[in-house]
């Protein structure tokens, strides 16, 4: 079984109300003039992204340069039917590349929806976007091997997953979060919930706290 690696409590912690995501009907070609219009927005050398940490910089650029050298790719997925729940973005390995799959009816429901922006994003959906990317980047600091090893034992397998969603988020929290909540920027609810819970765990590989807040959401 192959690990996919769901950026999930982003958008759920957003507006906790959707433990499963209502299914929009939506045009796909909205959804991918979105993603387009997100991707640019979230460009470091804006002057408007003067307030975005170094290491989100860093991050985002790192997955622009890679998908510029045809050693990562983006998929906008458009017809799952909300196969992929509340996920905002997964990443995975296919063909020994990875790939970022963005969840287009999880997106429109963050924007139209919850931040009932009918035409175009706001600063919160900007944001949690650029966020989102990030924590991917950080997530593909493992090698493929990690994401395709085959553990039989579901148990164990869970561990390892929690485990890893713990390591990443950990780290989003640190150099991400924190730093915008530092210079006091309008950080999404979602991602200052997280910020709470996380102050509860130590250095320690795994953290009750967190683990309780993971599976609130049933995350994946």
């Amino acid at each position: 079984m192959r690990f996919v690696f769901a950026q999930v409590l982003a958008l759920v912690l957003a507006s906790a109300q959707y433990k499963q995501p209502p299914v929009v009907v939506m045009d796909p070609k909205d959804a991918i003039a979105l993603v387009n219009q997100l991707f640019g927005a979230i460009q470091p050398a804006l002057p408007e992204n003067s307030y975005m940490p170094d290491a989100l910089k860093e991050k985002i650029n790192w997955m622009y340069g890679q998908q510029a050298a045809n050693k990562l790719s983006f998929k906008l997925v458009t017809d799952d039917n909300g196969n992929l729940g509340v996920a905002l973005m997964h990443s995975f390995y296919q063909n020994h590349a990875p790939v970022v799959e963005i969840n287009a009816n999880q997106l429109m429901v963050m924007v139209r929806i919850q931040e009932r922006v009918r035409v175009g994003f706001n600063r919160t959906a900007k944001d949690t976007f650029a966020i989102v990317l990030a924590h991917e980047a950080i997530h593909l600091e493992k090698p493929e091997a990690f994401y395709t090893q085959k553990i039989p034992d579901p148990i164990i397998r869970k561990k390892t997953q929690i485990a890893e969603e713990f390591r990443a988020w950990r780290l989003t929290d640190q150099l991400i979060i924190s730093e915008l909540l530092k210079t006091n920027q309008p950080v999404p609810i979602g991602f200052r919930n997280l910020h709470e819970a996380l102050k509860h765990c130590t250095k320690a590989p795994s953290c009750v706290a967190f683990e309780k807040f993971y599976s609130q959401f049933n995350l994946r």
